[in-house]
């Protein structure tokens, strides 16, 4: 993954900013977001490298097995008690609403496990395929794959509490992060935000952003 051209741009289409991994910093806001939104997503020149993971399957791939159309990455973890399992149904209706078009359909959905704790291979497979079965569940299976992973697109997760108990929480930013079929960072996806300062996904907006970036890369190359 290289972060290239594309630091520091930002792109407005229609109803969501396009903003290029930079600096970001997500407040821990008085409402039912507030657990998975608490952290910054921090940018720079050293990001990227390569990579190992754990898929649901329980294969160990590489960024050259999974990165090889364009893709877009979520982070949270299965625990999460709303704001994950509500982003992944409403990435699901953007897949349908996507495939409806029938444009620019390469396109893979990761789901990356920020609490491989709790998060084993076979909690991923009762997860991630239940929103769509062509997502991907993606963990690591130590600190180091998960360092190496998370400081390559500047993923950041908080966990409050001790390790092994059953009420410990995870905190992690709340941005979806689209790459293309070299592994490359095109954009990260900043949600909407309400006057409350709530933060969601709207798919149709969401759509509607994807297809701009796409159409704007075609023609880039």
């Amino acid at each position: 993954m290289r972060l290239g051209w594309v630091t520091g741009l930002i792109l407005i289409v229609p109803a969501l900013a396009w903003i290029a991994f930079e600096l970001g910093l997500w407040p821990n806001a008085a409402d039912k977001y507030a657990q998975c939104k608490s952290s910054a997503v921090a940018g720079g020149d050293d990001l990227g490298g390569p990579f190992e993971l754990i898929n649901t399957n329980g294969q160990t791939v590489t960024d050259k097995d999974i990165i090889t159309e364009p893709s877009l990455v979520y982070f949270g973890y299965t625990y999460c008690p709303d704001v994950c399992p509500t982003l992944l149904a409403d990435l699901d209706r953007f897949q349908s609403l996507l495939d409806e078009t029938g444009r620019f359909t390469d396109l893979t959905i990761w789901f990356y496990s920020v609490d491989p704790a709790r998060d084993s291979v076979v909690a991923l497979a009762n997860y991630v395929p239940w929103f769509d079965p062509r997502f991907v569940g993606l963990r690591a299976e130590d600190a180091e794959q998960a360092q190496r992973f998370e400081q390559g697109l500047g993923i950041h997760a908080t966990i409050t509490g001790t390790l092994g108990e059953a009420d410990y929480e995870v905190a992690h930013g709340f941005r979806l992060y689209l790459l293309d079929a070299e592994g490359q960072l095109r954009a990260a996806l900043a949600p909407t935000r309400n006057r409350a300062g709530q933060q969601y996904y709207e798919p149709p907006v969401l759509l509607e952003d994807y297809l701009a970036l796409r159409r704007w890369a075609d023609k880039q190359s």
